[in-house]
């Protein structure tokens, strides 16, 4: 990978790394055209393997202390998303995000009881 001097990376990796997705989505549309039993075994292992490899390259990647939390976090984030979509239950940080403000209006409460 070809750094730019301020540390970003340079344009042509970049177009590179389109060209090659598009050769991939082509490829991948290509083989789901021909709907083939092996054809299908073989877009789901691709499909598996690249899930495990990004989880292997974030959990190698990621600061100590935090490394299962960095490695599964995407898959933990789809797995929530899922659920939402599924079941119409807000997400876990909506949830969160609701007890807090139910929290800080019932103490807003309390405290303007206090003072009166």
């Amino acid at each position: 990978m070809s750094r730019m001097p301020g540390g970003g990376v340079s344009p042509r990796w970049r177009v590179g790394v389109l060209v090659g997705a598009g050769f991939i989505l082509v490829g991948i549309i290509a083989a789901a055209s021909v709907v083939t039993d092996t054809a299908m075994i073989l877009l789901a292992g691709a499909f598996w393997a690249s899930i495990v490899v990004g989880i292997a390259v974030r959990l190698v990647r990621a600061k100590r202390g935090a490394r299962i939390r960095s490695a599964f976090g995407p898959v933990m984030g789809a797995a929530e998303e899922y659920q939402r979509l599924y079941t119409t239950q807000p997400g876990l940080a909506a949830s969160v995000d609701y007890a807090l403000r139910q929290q800080q209006d019932a103490d807003a409460e309390d405290q303007s009881s206090q003072s009166r």
